[in-house]
């Protein structure tokens, strides 16, 4: 009787060891499986793909130790870019399309004297009013500068669809303006 009790148990445990290592493959709410892009996890090793059933959920847990990190698709995107530009002649390039984002960042690199820049809000072509005058901080006090750039940076909840960049600068003014929305 406990030769059989012993052999049961042995029977089972092989058993129980066979399923845990068995892959299941199982189809989603379509016919194909989707990738899964695991990235900043040295120790997870996906061999083969799996496909869950519909119905079925996963649950990710994220811990101070272990964080789960997620962006938007939208995160940090150039929405604009002027490089080595006279800041006399930004309004001439245009208006800049911000409505897609919940906020932007304007970088304002400046290689000359210091001088504002002032952001319009445009709605159908006009202006309705100022966002704002950023003072950008000079990188020397007059013509000509020797070496580097200094760089301003404000952050706006966007309030309408387009703005405009303009400046009351000497021509000779240059640097860089980027806009990032998120």
């Amino acid at each position: 009787m406990l030769m059989k009790i012993r052999n049961l148990l042995f029977v089972l445990l092989g058993a129980a060891m066979i399923a845990a290592i068995t892959p299941v493959i199982s189809h989603g709410q379509g016919s194909t499986g989707k990738d899964v892009n695991v990235v900043n996890t040295p120790s997870v090793n996906v061999i083969n793909p799996i496909a869950l059933s519909a119905g079925t959920s996963v649950g990710i847990s994220s811990s101070v130790a272990n964080p789960v990190f997620v962006r938007d698709e939208r995160a940090n995107l150039l929405a604009f870019q002027a490089l080595d530009v006279s800041f006399s002649s930004l309004s001439d390039l245009g208006d800049v399309s911000v409505g897609s984002y919940e906020k932007i960042r304007v970088m304002v690199q400046n290689q000359g004297p210091a001088f504002n820049l002032t952001l319009t809000l445009i709605e159908g072509g006009h202006a309705v009013g100022v966002l704002d005058v950023i003072n950008v901080q000079g990188a020397c006090p007059d013509f000509p500068c020797g070496g580097g750039a200094v760089t301003t940076t404000r952050v706006y909840e966007v309030p309408g669809r387009f703005i405009r960049l303009s400046s009351l600068a000497d021509q000779r003014t240059r640097g860089n303006v980027m806009i990032f929305g998120r």
